[in-house]
């Protein structure tokens, strides 16, 4: 397989420090200010709204498409990782323990999809 086809946790990982802060970003206050632009002291009922409205806004997580997208990551892995031992390279304990118990991750991942 490709070194462009391998899993990429570090990216998936930026990604989602990056929604998080700009969901954070979204979730901050914008305090009113008077003539002098000294910021006026909201009050907490204002600070709720504003909190709601942003989440209110924020795509739903999908978990289906989660389960999917962890699946296929899954399948890659162990394919590498088979591959690799096949070839008589050395492989991490890791993916030993992935190649010998893959079945028990799907097992689980169908579990959840099941229960939705």
């Amino acid at each position: 397989m490709p070194n462009t086809h391998r899993p990429q946790a570090w990216l998936r990982r930026l990604r989602m420090r990056r929604t998080a802060r700009r969901a954070a970003h979204l979730l901050e206050p914008k305090l009113p200010r008077d003539a002098a632009g000294i910021a006026a002291a909201p009050t907490p009922a204002a600070i709720l709204a504003r909190g709601h409205d942003a989440l209110v806004r924020a795509a739903p997580f999908d978990l289906l498409r989660a389960l999917a997208a962890h699946d296929h990551t899954l399948e890659r892995a162990y394919l590498v990782a088979r591959k690799a031992a096949s070839d008589n390279r050395r492989i991490e304990p890791a993916a030993d323990w992935l190649i010998d118990n893959v079945y028990l991750i799907r097992n689980r991942i169908r579990e959840v999809r099941e229960s939705l």
